[in-house]
């Protein structure tokens, strides 16, 4: 949901916002919070596919 992090697909990595990339498999921990609640509430960067099941997401505010 950060716009300044955003997959490239040359790279075919997650481009963090202070530029450090994280590949395919390389493990990550990642802070933040489950959300229940309305999706209409949320401001998604690019929206998931219909087809994902999204009754229970984790908003991510933290990746290291």
């Amino acid at each position: 949901m950060n716009p300044d992090i955003y997959w490239d697909d040359h790279q075919q990595a997650l481009i963090l916002s202070d530029g450090k990339t994280i590949q395919p498999g390389q493990p990550v921990m990642l802070g933040g919070s489950s959300y229940i609640g309305p999706q209409e509430r949320l401001k998604w960067t690019l929206a998931p596919n219909e087809g994902c099941h999204v009754t229970q997401i984790w908003i991510t505010n933290l990746v290291s």
